[in-house]
């Protein structure tokens, strides 16, 4: 529970999911965490975005770019710390496909209740491509190219 509410689904994933992280696959995926010092001097997450390339590497033309998670903390609403650990993974994924030469779309799955998610993915020029073929409790949000990630 947070604030007496439980959580939504989609938030215990990413909390889960960043308890546990250990290191991204180095030959195709990144991982950046925005850290800030709390008033005791502990490190406090206010942002995390985990993206990479499915079915591909850094160094090949092979696969495609997806956001896994991205989360920014509860205490940081209206900071758009989202919307810069969004661009910066944009950023990553725009060098290397300078790189490489792969395609560059960029796909992600975000659950339908998630607005918040999906309001900063449109935000960010991402357009709901509708339910995932394979996740039915998720939509495919996809963007093509790097256009405007400044």
């Amino acid at each position: 529970m947070k604030h007496r509410k439980y959580y939504w689904p989609w938030q215990l994933e990413v909390q889960n999911m960043i308890r546990g992280f250990r290191k991204p696959n180095p030959r195709s995926e990144w991982a950046d965490i925005c850290c800030v010092p709390d008033k005791t001097g502990e490190e406090r997450i206010m942002a995390f975005v985990w993206f990479g390339i499915i079915d591909g590497f850094k160094d090949d033309d092979q696969g495609v770019y997806m956001v896994g998670y991205i989360a920014r903390s509860l205490e940081a609403d209206h900071c758009h710390f989202g919307d810069a650990a969004l661009r910066h993974a944009l950023r990553i994924m725009q060098e290397n496909q300078i790189k490489t030469g792969r395609d560059d779309t960029i796909g992600a799955r975000i659950d339908p209740r998630n607005v918040q998610s999906i309001n900063l993915f449109q935000r960010n020029g991402f357009i709901d491509a509708g339910v995932d073929p394979y996740e039915k409790h998720y939509h495919r949000f996809v963007r093509f190219g790097f256009d405007s990630i400044d």
